[in-house]
């Protein structure tokens, strides 16, 4: 009756409902369109053998099916990881890659990865595990990745990286893992390390570093290892709490 009487009304009711139920699909959509435009970017600044980036296509949009990438099983399908290792890929890391605001996991080592490391990678704070491991990476250290306070492997061993190490990285307070070793990093080892509670690994050889040995080295529960190899480090190597495997050259 209602249909007959106000025709008009019934029309304009229908649209607006079928507009209010397709907003929550249209942010789905959004969501996912960021992380497909964020890869697609992400890969025109790169190079790769045939088939390492091939299912990377612009009129793909089943971007969680390309090679290399993992997508959270709840909707919306979110990256959560990229693994591209031993790919034989060169060019930088783009900027726009921190628009993955989801990713977990991000695997890129043994590759061809030149530039610097994006500061922009420490607006990922879902980041555990950050492995840009041989490569041929140059720049410092960016101070910004203190801000991936969910970082438990840092892995940027075997590049060509200068400067100090950012003391900030302190603040990473779940950090298992720190592998720079094989770099040209300067200056001490900051002593704020010894304030990282879940410290297992420390790999800092092969560089050009200096200073004391901090003895907050010692102070580490679950440190099993460490390398502080081919340096210019002086002092005491402090005593231990655990039995591990230690590696240093003591100047002093």
């Amino acid at each position: 009756m209602a249909t007959l009487l106000f025709p008009g009304l019934c029309r304009l009711l229908c649209l607006f409902l079928a507009f209010f139920c397709s907003l929550p699909l249209l942010g789905i959509c959004k969501e996912s369109e960021s992380d497909r435009q964020a890869l697609l970017c992400l890969k025109s600044g790169l190079s790769a053998p045939a088939g390492a980036l091939t299912s990377w296509s612009n009129v793909s949009m089943e971007f969680c099916n390309w090679h290399g990438i993992t997508c959270g099983v709840m909707s919306p399908r979110r990256v959560i990881a990229l693994d591209l290792e031993s790919q034989g890929i060169s060019g930088s890391i783009r900027p726009c890659i921190a628009n993955l605001t989801w990713l977990a996991r991000l695997q890129l080592s043994n590759n061809s990865f030149g530039g610097g490391v994006p500061s922009e990678l420490g607006l990922l704070s879902r980041l555990t595990n950050l492995n840009l491991s041989m490569n041929t990476l140059e720049g410092t250290i960016p101070p910004q990745l203190s801000a991936c306070f969910q970082l438990q492997v840092l892995g940027l061993w075997k590049n060509s990286l200068s400067g100090e190490i950012p003391a900030s990285l302190s603040q990473c307070k779940r950090l298992q893992e720190i592998n720079l070793g094989k770099n040209k990093l300067q200056g001490s080892i900051p002593h704020a390390f010894g304030n990282l509670p879940e410290l297992r690994i420390l790999d800092l050889a092969s560089n050009t570093l200096t200073g004391n040995i901090p003895p907050s080295l010692g102070s580490f529960r679950y440190l099993t290892y460490v390398d502080l190899g081919i340096n210019a480090l002086g002092g005491v190597i402090p005593e231990l709490r655990n039995d591990f495997r230690i590696s240093s050259t003591i100047t002093a």
